[in-house]
């Protein structure tokens, strides 16, 4: 027992001895996997040049195009009112709108016929009298020649004025006859009505707005960039549309008639277009003092790239390819950008390949997995894990002579 004690702890030193000496001759090898930084994926696009139709956006109010106020031109008592004269109401052209009373009017007619009568008679009676003292000088004085008054040629002349000026008389109350009816001069809609059945009006008395319905011009303010890319405006009646006008879902087309000049207070230019409402009565078509929506088709742009928007980044920049693979940054120049495109007109080269993907933070070099014109790339396979990482174990018998050795 007592050897036991002794034999024993020598035994358990010796074997941590060579289970020592085993460990340090044969470590642990530790297999590292090999870590892979994982690429973004993005979206890309092959550039191509092409030609852009610049289309300008606007907003305006419709205002007729003609209209007019109602004046009364000849005084007298309203007799009569047309049903369509009422705000809002439409009329043709050549229609009563407005009867004054006439009666004064055409006594003043008969009145004037008569004068003129008169004076036609006494031009008739001083014709005749210079005949006949032409006829008497010359059966009397052969040998002298009458002067005018011989022959009654003041007369006559007075006689010709009376009935000139007895002749303007009619026509002129002809004229403020027929001024007592208010003729409408176009189709067209009444504004505003300030005439009343049974009220008197003067001469110069106001007594309503009308326009024509025929045509509406809408105003179109333009940025000075806008205007450098209107284009030249063609006004001829063989000339396409070239504007849309928008409300309410419905589109009208319409045309650029002129430019103005530029709006003090805003520092816009001001365009007109000219839109064509097909009917008074009809409920849909554009109205004096709506709002609308104006596409005009401005210049055409060549050899230009047209990209989306969301891939010019801010600074007018954009992301490029470098070997199908590697982000390069480019500085290009944007001609002009709508909602959804921007058109690139220096910086670029065709076949360079642009990166549709936004991507907020990146440095040139970065790499990312391009899928371009929907072709996606391939993804770099992974590396198996080596065979045989672990170091081979020595043979026992080896390992049993080395541990004779040590001991």
């Amino acid at each position: 027992m007592k050897l036991l004690k002794i034999i024993l702890p020598v035994v358990i030193l010796g074997v941590a001895i060579v289970l020592g000496k085993q460990i340090r001759n044969n470590p642990p090898e530790v297999s590292s996997r090999p870590t892979f930084s994982q690429p973004q994926a993005v979206e890309a696009s092959s550039l191509q040049p092409q030609s852009y139709q610049v289309i300008l956006t606007s907003q305006g109010t419709i205002e007729p195009t003609v209209s007019n106020s109602l004046v009364a031109e000849v005084a007298g008592t309203i007799e009569s009112l047309s049903p369509t004269f009422v705000s809002g109401g439409a009329f043709k052209k050549g229609e009563l709108l407005i009867q004054l009373d006439q009666r004064d009017y055409q006594i003043a007619l008969t009145q004037a016929n008569a004068q003129l009568s008169q004076a036609e008679a006494q031009f008739q009676e001083e014709v005749a009298r210079g005949r006949q003292a032409k006829v008497e000088w010359e059966s009397l004085n052969r040998n002298r020649k009458p002067t005018a008054l011989n022959l009654r040629s003041p007369q006559r002349a007075a006689a010709a004025a009376n009935r000139d000026a007895a002749a303007a008389q009619v026509e002129r109350a002809k004229l403020d006859l027929l001024r007592t009816q208010i003729i409408a001069p176009y189709d067209g809609l009444v504004s505003q009505v300030q005439a009343n059945l049974g009220q008197f009006v003067s001469r110069g008395s106001m007594l309503g707005e009308t326009y024509s319905v025929k045509t509406m011009d809408v105003r179109l303010p333009l940025t000075s960039r806008q205007q450098l890319l209107l284009g030249p405006i063609d006004t001829s009646a063989q000339a396409p549309s070239d504007v849309s006008l928008q409300v309410s879902g419905k589109t009208w087309p319409a045309k650029l008639v002129r430019i103005e000049g530029v709006d003090t207070g805003t520092q816009q230019y001001n365009v007109i277009a000219r839109v064509a409402a097909p009917s008074a009565n009809d409920l849909t078509t554009l109205r004096s003092g709506q709002f609308v929506q104006a596409r005009i088709n401005g210049a055409t742009l060549d050899d230009v790239y047209v990209v989306p928007r969301t891939a010019v980044r801010e600074g007018a920049e954009v992301l490029l390819l470098e070997e199908r693979k590697q982000i390069q940054r480019q500085s290009v120049n944007v001609v002009w950008r709508d909602e959804t495109n921007s058109v690139i007109d220096a910086g670029l080269t065709t076949g360079q390949i642009l990166v549709l993907t936004s991507m907020p933070i990146v440095a040139n070099g970065t790499p990312v997995l391009a899928t371009i014109d929907g072709v996606k790339p391939e993804r770099p396979k992974k590396r198996e894990k080596p065979k045989g990482d672990k170091k081979p174990a020595k043979d026992k018998t080896q390992a049993s002579a080395n541990s004779g050795n040590d001991s």
